[in-house]
């Protein structure tokens, strides 16, 4: 049988140190590939192994599956049940939008994408269902209208990004918050093109997600060690986001890249300054940018700046969905000895600044740029607890935070993929 591994998609561009941990699992060993791999449950994926037991003389019954098999087949069904509305709703167009059918047809393809991803519709009876035998749960009725499926494929998302957080294993968080991840991203796209309100794309962040309104205490070892990996990660994205989306001089000013590449640079390093002045290792690269191309050409037939722009969005959702997957519910302590501060992330003014771009979470706060930091394109800023400077009042932990940041900042400028972060390959059976 041919088994499907998910894989991180980054080649950790920057550093050899990869911030994933290793795929050297008990579950299998792949020792020809180059990527970090991430594994999801066998039972999902190879589904015979879930198939139910029965006796002759005894009704069959389903076997119960365990909760990441039943998240997975959930998450599964919202796919198919997104890829057959999108499909009905193509063919019979929409009013007022000549694009929707064809980004409708690609929504179908990418919720399969995401469907295969986590194993597909679980069939208990492989080989025929016997009298009176109990089915799997089906799909609901498709959905009728264009900005219905926007909406479901948001909020249905969202609520699964949260239920990623409480599997069990690593490597299955990783999986479904990246489907899940996909998934927001195209029902974001979706209502852009059908011009659905930022307000009302704000409620269906605020209706899905929990919001936080104090920090955590203090930062265990791990957590400190965990985010002294992020902080690298978003130190390089800084440091090469203004040479990726940088466009040719004219006197028209910065183009819409440009603008959104720096508003994250400056995003990036003010996050970095706070989350050191909490005590935690300073493990930033004085230069990610030699690291990143040689990496980059050595995994990607596609030189072209686009793709390298995508590439650098995917290594720092990487880094987000990580930590995410690490610390779900992680947020920063105040600065230790900060007269005045209690929490460095929302002192100060809320961010409500004014980039040019709107983000459409209803959650992640737009902060003003800094007047020293845009120019700053190595590692070393001063990380002193005196010289934190806030991020914007967080409303959401610190991982989701980033996660929904990173993931609407890759919409307006580069192809987010149908699972962002991992890709699928099959590979054989693991040797004896």
């Amino acid at each position: 049988m041919i088994r499907k591994t998910i894989m991180q998609d980054s080649a950790h561009f920057w550093h050899s140190a990869s911030p994933f941990p290793s795929p050297d699992t008990p579950r299998r060993r792949s020792r020809w590939l180059t990527r970090v791999a991430v594994l999801v449950s066998s039972c999902v994926l190879a589904v015979a192994g879930c198939a139910p037991v029965y006796l002759e003389s005894a009704k069959p019954t389903l076997p119960q599956l365990s909760d990441t098999e039943d998240a997975f087949q959930s998450a599964v069904r919202v796919d198919l049940l997104i890829e057959k509305s999108a499909n009905d709703v193509a063919q019979d167009g929409v009013e007022g939008c000549e694009s929707c059918p064809q980004l409708l047809e690609s929504l179908a393809e990418r919720s399969q994408e995401r469907a295969r991803v986590l194993g597909g519709m679980w069939d208990p009876w492989p080989e025929g269902a016997p009298s009176d035998a109990p089915t799997a749960p089906g799909l609901a009725a498709p959905y009728s209208e264009a900005h219905i499926i926007a909406r479901q494929a948001v909020e249905v998302g969202l609520d699964d990004l949260r239920t990623a957080a409480t599997l069990e294993e690593f490597d299955d968080r990783i999986a479904l918050s990246s489907v899940a991840l996909g998934r927001v991203s195209d029902g974001i796209r979706l209502a852009r093109t059908l011009s659905v309100s930022e307000s009302d794309v704000q409620s269906w962040f605020d209706g899905a997600l929990e919001q936080v309104d104090t920090p955590t205490t203090s930062l265990s070892e791990t957590e400190r060690s965990d985010l002294a990996q992020a902080v690298q990660g978003w130190d390089c994205g800084a440091q090469l986001l203004p040479l990726y989306t940088a466009g040719p001089d004219t006197d028209k000013g910065p183009t819409t890249a440009e603008r959104i590449g720096m508003q994250q640079s400056e995003e990036l390093l003010r996050l970095t300054t706070a989350v050191l002045a909490r005590e935690v290792p300073d493990t930033r690269l004085s230069s990610c940018v030699g690291a990143f191309e040689e990496a980059f050409d050595s995994t990607s037939s596609d030189h072209d700046e686009g793709a390298a722009l995508d590439a650098v969005e995917e290594q720092l959702l990487s880094v987000a969905l990580t930590l995410y997957a690490q610390h779900p519910h992680l947020n920063l302590p105040p600065v230790s000895g900060a007269a005045g501060e209690v929490d460095g992330d929302t002192a100060g003014d809320d961010g409500d600044a004014d980039s040019g771009t709107d983000d459409g979470t209803g959650g992640v706060a737009e902060e003003e740029p800094s007047d020293d930091s845009g120019s700053d394109d190595e590692a070393g800023s001063d990380a002193s607890a005196g010289n934190a400077e806030p991020v914007g009042t967080r409303r959401y932990s610190l991982p989701m935070e980033q996660l929904l940041t990173t993931l609407m900042h890759w919409i307006q400028v580069g192809t987010v993929p149908a699972t962002p972060a991992i890709s699928v390959a099959s590979v054989p059976p693991a040797e004896q």
